[in-house]
């Protein structure tokens, strides 16, 4: 196959009708061959109509709206170094091939609606806004270094096969809202400046992550009101906000991911950033009571209401119906005070998860945290008994004694006699005592994990 490069306005006169340089070019001309365009700027002043009469056609149209119209062809189009001014929009299903390299989209790259069955190859372009809705690379769709300059949402397209993000920069927030994943996605070196959103992605194919970045975002919880479906919909689909449990299983999914590929060091810090987003996540959790969903589930309340309205009468031998509301008043509220009770332990859990090894990834913290939990109960165990009492002097003998009694009670199973004879010894000495030793295991426990993180 021949190779056509057009690179001076004296060449394109014979391909297209367009203004190059605000130059008019009027001719069309038959081509059967590959076609390489340099250099060129399209504006609102270009032409209204750019043909390429390849054996199917190629069009450039519609001038009302200002952008870039192109339809199937067979052939291969190379594009570099060109500058779109105006929007770029395929409009119907292309079986060709597409190269753009070094190109820049200052407007709309628009592929909404479409096939793209040739090969997509995109090589050092710069993308403002884009449109990927409904959108299906049924070949290669290959980013290479490519900067993503506004949000980039990709609305139930359909990767169907390889599609690679190699070294590629997104400035804000991207969102794979129902997109298919069907062979691979490969992210690799790919930086993310804002925030990644994979947890709608679907499909039985892989995900494939080497040395990509990713760093904590701010997601924004959305208030469980009768307006969330609304609001949680025009976030993933139109407005480019991911939630906050949407990025906390973002991050599961990329552990998980590194995990199954064997990168268990890549995996540590998705793995510390999904319990951040889970902290992040209970404490602006709230207790909501249950809302019949159907006709049916609202019937079954009412029956279970008529029975425990029953009850109440037999129990309380008449009872008035005031006396029963303040009683479901007092079940409800006994059932919202558990929630939060439950809630506050997981938080607590957490908390401390963070405090004593930063989610199982640092085991210098761990042994912090048991030397330091370790003095706290020593300390109070210590000054319950005789033979330490609280003093600011300066006594070798006595540091020594009490830092060889601490070392031993960083034993878990140290007996209740280290310090002397337990006999008469006051009660609150056993308490610090057995705190110090539930605190000192955990964090034994938890040194151990941490320095196993790579197991």
């Amino acid at each position: 196959m021949t190779k056509t490069k057009i690179t001076s306005p004296g060449q394109l006169d014979k391909v297209a009708k367009v203004k190059y340089s605000n130059i008019p070019l009027e001719s069309e001309w038959m081509v059967e061959a590959e076609i390489t365009i340099d250099n060129c700027e399209f504006d609102e002043h270009s032409s209204s109509r750019w043909i390429l009469a390849l054996p199917h056609q190629l069009y450039v149209r519609d001038k009302k709206k200002q952008g870039l119209f192109l339809e199937k062809t067979k052939w291969s189009i190379v594009l570099k170094g060109c500058e779109f001014q105006i929007n770029f929009s395929i409009q119907i299903n292309c079986y060709h091939n597409f190269e753009f390299i070094y190109c820049k989209f200052l407007k709309i790259f628009d592929v909404k609606d479409v096939d793209l069955a040739g090969k997509i190859k995109f090589r050092y372009c710069e993308f403002h806004q884009t449109d990927f809705y409904n959108t299906t690379f049924k070949d290669l769709a290959d980013f290479y270094e490519c900067d993503f300059l506004q949000k980039v949402i990709f609305f139930k397209t359909d990767f169907l096969k390889t599609t690679v993000f190699s070294g590629s920069i997104f400035h804000r927030n991207v969102l794979f809202t129902y997109s298919l994943i069907e062979k691979l996605i490969i992210f690799r070196g790919t930086i993310f400046r804002k925030g990644l959103d994979l947890s709608l992605s679907i499909g039985n194919g892989r995900i494939n992550c080497f040395d990509i970045r990713v760093k904590d975002f701010y997601a924004p919880p959305i208030k469980n009101t009768k307006e969330y479906e609304k609001t949680y919909s025009d976030n993933v689909t139109k407005k480019g906000i991911i939630p906050l449990k949407n990025k906390r299983e973002t991050f599961r999914i990329l552990k998980h991911t590194l995990v199954t590929q064997n990168n268990i060091s890549e995996s540590i810090e998705f793995g510390v950033l999904e319990k951040k987003a889970l902290k992040e996540e209970l404490r602006h959790k709230v207790y909501t009571p249950d809302e019949p969903k159907s006709k049916k589930r609202g019937l079954k309340q009412l029956r279970w209401l008529k029975l425990q309205w029953l009850k109440f009468k037999r129990r309380k031998k008449g009872g008035s119906w005031e006396k029963f509301n303040w009683w479901l008043e007092d079940w409800r509220w006994l059932k919202a005070w558990g929630f939060h009770i439950k809630n506050d332990l997981e938080r607590l859990n957490l908390w401390l998860n963070w405090v004593s090894n930063n989610y199982g990834s640092s085991y210098g913290r761990a042994l912090i945290f048991i030397l330091v939990v370790g003095f706290i109960t020593f300390s109070f165990s210590a000054i319950t008994i005789e033979k330490f009492v609280p003093c600011l002097c300066w006594n070798p003998d006595a540091i020594k004694s009490g830092f060889g009694y601490y070392i031993q009670s960083l034993l878990p199973t140290h007996s209740f006699d280290y310090m002397g004879k337990s006999e008469g010894v006051h009660y609150m000495f056993f308490f610090w005592d057995f705190i110090g030793r539930i605190f000192v295991g955990y964090g034994v426990y938890q040194f151990i994990v941490a320095f196993r993180k790579y197991r």
